[in-house]
């Protein structure tokens, strides 16, 4: 951006955001964010623009058309670029505005519904009081403070508001726009609060959170486990599975999903290629040496690394070219050089000294076992007199007993200055004071460090301009990979055998991505999960089609629909596996239980139960109400609830559990304390629970909204 954009006067509205550290259009989903407005496009209304034939999803069973949608990502970017001169948007901060504007239009569809319906407004009385009036609102007293005392100037936001809007159009545009968003955020809080003022801890309530706190017995459990009976001796039929998932339909309804298996076809650049990238940048070399103006250059040539006009010091670059660079003299160019698939070069633009230094050391950690710090003082004298005298090597013993990264490296912690958070402060003082090659122990927090300088203090930066180009395929390369996938997508469609066989046979591998759904369109192994859903998800594709060849960057694929799923009840194959080992232990306990109960029966006592069971008791003398676990029976909350709900002395009666038939012996119990007062409890779980409440509550509204985002067919 040129120096007449850098010199213009700020606006109101990004001395707002400047001075508060506000950027009104990076919006998340929680309730207490800013609703954006789409006041860039036809100020209908949050409401306006009905259902649409090009839909992007669907809200309470009002249709979000792409217009609309678009309209809102649009103003969601250009606004950001607006408030972020220079800011540059990649591919994922493209992703993270898209949802943003599709998550404002969810909670202006939703949430603000609720709003209306509630009557929560901000009238203009409350509006003049946080502006011109007792109680402005702290934003403003930010922006509007007076640059010699520091303080808020009210008298310059009156004139603002009485004389500069009105002359001014594009700072009273501004104005509303703050004023909306403003508007917005008090409404919400007015929400929360609401909310939260109405949730009440009774004293019964905070009693049972005591008790689920402090609540131990010692029990002892005799009973027959399911392991006892073979598997291979009951049989479980199909009549019986769907008989099991009809009562607990609620366990297992589903939404619509579908399976696919796939092949991926990766464009990779070959040798060819490498060795055009590397003519190119050779080519340019020269060039880039009698370049007058580095930044233009860079950016004319299409660089993948932008000019930056920082002077970085010691241990900014990578290891392979860092030496040449701090060796260079200025305006000379190194390289090329090949790091991950990219040739660079390096040119030296200017030198600096910098206030702080930097110097490189390795270490070793002696811990202080137990605290004894003098143990691993003198653990550390002893290695460095062993080092010194050959008996032992540095890197070996860092790889010994560092447990940080620097343990593969040989203890190298790289150049470390005094900002830098993988040495202490004393150690890298230390460091500096210590010729290279020579080693210094320091006393450490955590015991002992044993460093070693390997590179003198500097306080040299440079500046420094990069030509980059990525090692990528040519237009030859994707062509012969695109008809490998056409050769493949034929053999498919005529080829006898399964979608397996005939991949396999062309010697290709196959992947599989199970439960994709509208909602979660993830699909391992490809990230770009949108590509592959809006064929998926198409109205004519269904359970055995083959797509024709996706693309993707630097990738084609191949899949088939292996599997589809409707919404609601599950088929019984997709549940099987799940549901046949649960109706097999019921059948178990139906052998096992009446076994327990004619013991029980001649039996008084855990010791004479268990032997006439043939089995042993099981003492746990401090069973927890809050874990829910019993050692040697497993998770089952069912029991544990049975075990507190039985009197001390006394039995529960035969219990059926998740992993057999139990007896449960009650002998004691810990003494619960209750305090005389308890507010204090009272107020600890309302501030708990309140903290989740609006999220919640938020959640709620959009699981009964029916919020369908299908997005993924237009983007």
């Amino acid at each position: 951006m040129s120096d007449k954009y850098n010199k213009e006067e700020e606006s109101v509205l990004q001395k707002i955001q400047n001075q508060t550290g506000c950027l009104l259009l990076v919006i998340g989903v929680a309730m207490l964010a800013f609703v954006l407005t789409d006041l860039l496009s036809s100020r209908t209304g949050i409401f306006g623009g009905g259902p649409s034939a090009n839909a992007v999803g669907e809200i309470n069973g009002e249709s979000v058309s792409y217009t609309e949608y678009d309209n809102r990502y649009k103003t969601t970017l250009l606004r950001a670029q607006q408030n972020n001169p220079g800011l540059e948007i990649n591919a994922q901060m493209q992703e993270s505005f898209k949802q943003q504007a599709w998550n404002s239009i969810v909670q202006e569809k939703l949430v603000q519904r609720e709003y209306n319906d509630l009557g929560l407004t901000v009238s203009g009385a409350e509006l003049e009081d946080i502006t011109l009036g007792a109680n402005t609102h702290p934003q403003l007293q930010q922006a509007f403070k007076n640059p010699e005392t520091n303080q808020f100037d009210k008298a310059a936001l009156s004139k603002f508001l009485r004389e500069d809007i009105q002359t001014n159009p594009d700072a009273k545009e501004q104005w509303i726009i703050f004023e909306n968003e403003l508007t917005k955020q008090i409404v919400t809080e007015k929400y929360t609060q609401l909310l939260e003022l109405s949730y009440y801890v009774t004293e019964l309530e905070a009693r049972h959170a005591i008790f689920e706190e402090q609540a131990v017995r010692g029990v002892n459990v005799v009973g027959l486990n399911y392991a006892t009976i073979a598997d291979s001796t009951i049989s479980v039929s199909d009549a019986e599975i769907k008989a099991y998932l009809n009562d607990h339909k609620a366990e297992y309804e589903q939404e619509a999903s579908r399976d696919i298996e796939y092949v991926k076809l990766n464009v990779i650049a070959t040798a060819e290629d490498t060795a055009s990238a590397a003519k190119y940048i050779t080519d340019i070399k020269p060039r880039f040496e009698k370049s007058e103006d580095d930044s233009s250059f860079v950016s004319i040539n299409n660089s993948e690394t932008p000019f930056d006009p920082s002077y970085l010091p010691r241990g900014k670059f990578s290891s392979d070219v860092e030496d040449d660079i701090f060796n260079a003299d200025n305006g000379e160019v190194l390289g090329p050089y090949l790091n991950s698939g990219v040739y660079s070069l390096f040119k030296v633009v200017d030198v600096k000294q910098d206030s702080i230094s930097s110097v490189r050391a390795s270490h070793i950690l002696f811990r202080a076992n137990s605290g004894d710090t003098l143990q691993a003082l003198a653990d550390a004298r002893k290695a460095l007199a062993d080092i010194r005298a050959g008996r032992a090597d540095f890197a070996e013993l860092a790889k010994e007993k560092n447990v940080d990264a620097s343990r593969n490296q040989g203890g190298d912690l790289g150049w470390l200055r005094k900002e830098s958070f993988n040495a202490p402060k004393k150690f890298i003082d230390e460091a500096k004071r210590t010729p290279v090659g020579g080693y210094f122990i320091v006393k450490t927090k955590q015991g002992a460090q044993l460093g070693k300088v390997t590179g003198a203090p500097t306080r040299k930066t440079v500046q420094v301009a990069q030509m980059s180009v990525r090692v990528d395929a040519s237009t030859e390369t994707d062509r012969a990979v695109y008809r490998q996938a056409g050769e493949l997508l034929s053999a498919i469609s005529t080829e006898e055998g399964t979608f397996e066989e005939i991949v396999e046979r062309n010697k290709f591998t196959k992947g599989v991505a199970k439960n994709i759904n509208e909602k979660d369109r993830r699909v391992s192994g490809i990230d770009n999960g949108n590509i592959v859903a809006r064929w998926l998800f198409a109205d004519d594709t269904e359970e055995g089609d083959v797509s024709d060849i996706l693309e993707f960057d630097n990738m084609y694929v191949i899949a088939r629909v292996s599997k589809v799923r409707e919404e609601g009840m599950p088929d019984i194959e997709d549940v099987r596996e799940k549901i046949e080992p649960l109706v097999r232990d019921q059948k178990k306990a139906e052998k096992l239980r009446p076994q327990v109960e004619e013991a029980i029966a001649k039996a008084e006592g855990a010791t004479a139960l268990a032997k006439e069971l043939n089995t042993v008791v099981t003492p746990v003398p401090d069973l927890n109400y809050r874990d829910g676990n019993i050692p040697y029976v497993g998770q089952d909350e069912k029991l544990v609830g049975a075990a507190f709900g039985t009197k001390i002395g006394e039995r529960t009666d035969v219990l059926t559990g998740k992993n057999g038939v139990y007896v449960i012996f009650v002998e004691r119990e810990a003494e619960i304390k209750f305090p005389d007062d308890l507010t204090e409890k009272q107020v600890e779980l309302r501030e708990q629970k309140t903290q989740t409440l609006a999220p919640a509550v938020e959640q709620a509204l959009v699981d009964l909204g029916n919020v369908k985002d299908q997005r993924y067919k237009f983007y």
